[in-house]
């Protein structure tokens, strides 16, 4: 049994990328799974919806439910709550997956791209934490995860995108204030980010180049967010931490099974 089993997952963007990967490695360890995007069909950017997500999720022997919301409203995201609690009993883990992303970001800067930034990126974050505190302090070791960068990663790399690396940077201020104020209730607040580029993903997650680095899979992102929720809430809280060096404080040296694919034939 692993410390996942049975565990109850929340989280937003879970139909690619990061969110994706991160949620068929918790399934596999047992995790149930509550699906929550406001895409419910195909496109080119999504492969996949949360009704593809559940039947995958399922094939792997674990339980999941699709909720289809749009996370920028209070009652939308309460009734999702309220869903996950009646399907499963509890909710564990909150992981925001959900972003707007720089590619979405005009050139010239106004008020109406901002907001949707803002309430995408912090404002979501924020308004799941508010509403599933509840069921979180019911918990024997309650996370709640977000994708925030460390300042040197931002100053360096963010800001040629203004409304993005904004409210990204926003992200890791509320990591850090409310894992205080959710202290004293025990449950973890805690951001990740890449140390190194991901491949597909520079864009969104830019990151600080180690010399001759090639880009890593959004496997290591994806690993290193499992192994941080499964950490002792009431002792790891409070931290912006980088993927690569979780990876490495579990004893791990050798990072080839984290490129891509592809780059292994053609080194053969």
């Amino acid at each position: 049994m692993t410390i996942l089993q049975d565990k109850v997952i929340f989280i937003t963007g879970a139909t690619k990328g990061f969110g994706k990967e991160f949620v068929l490695k918790a399934a596999e360890m047992g995790a149930k799974i509550a699906l929550v995007s406001k895409v419910v069909h195909q496109n080119a950017s999504n492969s996949d919806t949360i009704f593809t997500m559940v039947d995958k999720i399922k094939a792997l022997g674990s339980d999941a439910i699709a909720l289809q919301t749009d996370i920028r409203y209070d009652d939308q995201v309460q009734r999702a709550i309220d869903q996950t609690i009646e399907q499963f009993g509890q909710i564990d883990i909150c992981v925001n997956a959900a972003g707007v992303n720089p590619s979405n970001e005009s050139s010239q800067f106004d008020m109406v791209g901002y907001d949707l930034f803002h309430q995408i990126n912090v404002r979501s974050a924020m308004l799941i934490a508010t509403l599933a505190k509840k069921a979180l302090q019911e918990s024997d070791n309650p996370h709640i995860l977000c994708l925030a960068p460390r300042f040197e990663e931002l100053q360096a790399q963010g800001a040629s995108h203004f409304s993005y690396g904004f409210t990204r940077g926003c992200l890791s201020n509320m990591v850090t204030l409310l894992a205080k104020s959710f202290a004293q209730d025990g449950i973890a607040v805690n951001g990740i980010w890449p140390k190194c580029p991901i491949d597909q993903h520079e864009q969104e997650f830019f990151a600080l180049n180690e010399s001759d680095e090639e880009p890593f899979s959004i496997k290591l992102l994806a690993d290193a967010a499992i192994h941080l929720v499964q950490q002792p809430s009431n002792q790891f809280t409070g931290k912006v931490c980088l993927d690569k060096d979780i990876i490495a404080d579990t004893g791990v040296s050798n990072f080839d099974d984290y490129y891509p694919q592809q780059m292994h034939f053609e080194d053969e």
